[in-house]
């Protein structure tokens, strides 16, 4: 056929070779290779003859010289420059299906950004204020991205680090509407001891004997959400909680 430059026979699809601009691709002379392939020439006396040689299985399309230089990766692999990878490698995040490069002043991240450093390679968790990383969160923590963060003082396990969040109690607290109340009377707390001891006069329950291990508030008062500390609300109209 005239689109062959050698072949075995008459057809279309007979051809041996191609001349460039013609590329060989299962027998026939094409102007372009197919999705999966690339285009690549080799010399033979004195003609440039063209092939469509396959791309590595991780590439769903490739540039060549090398079947592994990817323009776009196969499902499951995540592009990086022109490889295809698995995970990224450290200092890359995942985007989609790409691998992009961390602040410069992360080791390891999860997005852009300083606010994005990490220093645990996922999966693994980091637990708050430690140099731990670990699988899943501890007891009187929980997971937060990929970070461990504490919960509130009160709880043994929990969703959040406030005191209203608690899904387990230590002994010698009771859980009631996913808050751990000591078991003695209000203005008492079960201590180390195992015997009631007095709250802070600021607390109406508490975990202890300070200021800031309020839990719950007397009346025209408010628990602040992060020092556990109760204080007189500005306005009896105010929009405070538990005012």
């Amino acid at each position: 056929h005239q689109s062959c430059h050698s072949c075995r026979g008459p057809g279309i699809n007979e051809c041996l070779t191609c001349a460039v601009p013609r590329f060989l691709n299962n027998s026939t002379c094409e102007t372009e290779c197919p999705a999966g392939s690339y285009a690549t020439r080799q010399e033979a006396d004195g003609q440039q003859l063209g092939f469509c040689l396959p791309c590595d299985h991780i590439c769903s399309s490739c540039t060549g010289p090398s079947p592994r230089d990817c323009l776009t990766c196969s499902s499951g692999f995540l592009q990086l420059f022109q490889l295809c990878v698995i995970h990224c490698p450290t200092g890359y995040y995942k985007k989609g299906s790409h691998c992009e490069k961390c602040d410069e002043s992360c080791e390891l991240c999860t997005g852009p950004g300083p606010e994005s450093c990490r220093r645990c390679p996922l999966p693994l968790l980091e637990v708050d204020g430690t140099k731990l990383c670990v699988e899943r969160c501890p007891h009187r923590f929980y997971q937060y991205n990929e970070i461990c963060k504490q919960c509130h003082i009160s709880c043994q396990t929990c969703t959040d680090s406030s005191p209203q969040s608690c899904e387990t109690c230590d002994r010698g607290s009771t859980l009631k509407d996913k808050v751990c109340y000591p078991r003695c009377e209000e203005g008492r707390y079960f201590s180390e001891e195992e015997i009631c001891e007095s709250c802070d006069s600021s607390c109406r329950h508490c975990t202890g004997p300070r200021p800031d291990q309020c839990l719950l508030c007397h009346n025209d008062f408010a628990l602040h959400a992060v020092e556990n500390r109760c204080a007189r609300c500005c306005q009896a109209a105010a929009n405070h909680t538990n005012c």
